[in-house]
């Protein structure tokens, strides 16, 4: 029996686990120390003291024709010991340019064992990058810590070919909100040339059964749009996320599967009344003010009719002078938000300060004075 002293350089590990017993059989006694015939009466997993990225799975097609969209479902892990920020990036693998990266805006945080799905397009960012010959890719996925070190690779050929048969593109999807009109888009030809008047059908995947969610027809040049009213696609709503392709029934021809797809609530604004204001009409369309922090200063805001809707709960009833009651409302939603204005993105409105003047909405009502 010999102990054998083990160390990880940038691995955490207790002082009881760097030492471990190994079993050395007789061929060894015999011909001398063989590491390659000890058997660990002991094992023990070695985890990164950082954190630190792993891609655990990418679905990378084996061929393409030549402009058609390649999309790559990927996963990655956290695989290390402590919280960190991650990003998955698709590169040239010959070039070493960048295809793409996700997420688009911001590092996706993972804690210690967690994991994160994205589909990486080679032609989002980098329009006709596709060369003329067996492409070699790259995906990397790296820490912000060490942003310009690649914590784990894969490399892979995707065997490119001419232009045939049926080639069925569906633009990348990105967020969905719920009540909201998406319009999906994309493109269908044959041997290189545009097919007209097809029907295109757009499916969510899913692990039991799909869902047919909108279809609509190519144009002359066989571009489609076709708009969705986005609804809660079961199990998916609230943060979870959905799968979806494009359908081209005549031929059977089907896009990649687009993985990663966020359904969102629409937001919901809460403002608080003064005590004194009070509001008995509903729904009414109210204006709002927002707070500049560049200009420091407080704007109107037009362009967003809303709905406000009281708070059964939060009714008050008091006394005002010795001849009138008034019920106050001291919380509110506002429960619809509609804009006109493209600088203004109702996803923002939970994170803007909001006032609220309900002055102007009071109602007094005077009681009967009661018989002597």
């Amino acid at each position: 029996t010999y102990k054998i002293e083990v160390t990880a350089e940038g691995f955490e590990q207790s002082e009881e686990e760097k030492t471990r017993e190994y079993v050395v059989g007789d061929e060894c006694k015999t011909n001398g120390l063989c590491l390659c015939e000890f058997q660990p009466l002991l094992t023990s997993t070695l985890m990164p003291g950082e954190a630190h990225g792993k891609i655990t799975a990418y679905e990378p097609p084996f061929s393409a024709q030549k402009g058609a969209e390649i999309l790559i479902p990927t996963t990655i892990k956290n695989v290390g010991g402590k919280f960190g920020e991650f990003r998955m990036f698709l590169f040239d693998d010959v070039t070493n340019e960048v295809l793409e990266h996700e997420p688009k805006l911001t590092w996706e945080d993972l804690d210690p064992a967690e994991m994160y799905t994205e589909t990486l397009d080679t032609v989002s960012w980098k329009p006709m990058a596709m060369p003329e010959h067996d492409w070699k890719l790259r995906i990397e996925v790296r820490k912000q810590t060490t942003p310009d070190i690649a914590d784990d690779t894969k490399q892979f050929t995707v065997v490119l070919g001419g232009p045939a048969g049926h080639i069925l593109t569906l633009d990348r999807i990105r967020t969905l909100v719920k009540g909201e009109i998406h319009v999906f888009t994309g493109n269908l030809t044959k041997e290189g040339v545009p097919v007209a008047g097809e029907k295109i059908e757009i499916w969510e995947e899913d692990v039991f059964f799909n869902d047919k969610l909108c279809e609509g027809t190519t144009d002359d040049e066989g571009n489609f749009a076709i708009e969705w009213t986005v609804v809660a696609v079961e199990g998916i709503l609230g943060g979870k996320n959905a799968e979806m392709y494009a359908h081209h029934p005549a031929s059977g021809t089907k896009t990649t599967v687009q993985k990663g797809i966020l359904i969102k609530k629409p937001s919901e604004l809460t403002v608080t009344a003064e005590r004194h204001s009070i509001n008995t009409i509903r729904p009414i369309t109210i204006e709002l003010d927002w707070y500049d922090e560049a200009e420091t200063k407080w704007k109107p805001v037009s362009g967003y009719p809303a709905e406000l809707e009281e708070n059964p709960s939060e009714h008050t009833t008091f006394a005002y002078g010795n001849k009138h009651r008034v019920r106050a409302i001291r919380d509110c939603i506002i429960t619809q938000l509609r804009s006109d204005r493209e600088e203004f993105d109702p996803l923002e409105w939970d994170k803007m300060k909001i006032k609220l003047d309900m002055k102007k909405y009071l109602t007094i009502w005077k009681e009967e004075e009661e018989e002597e």
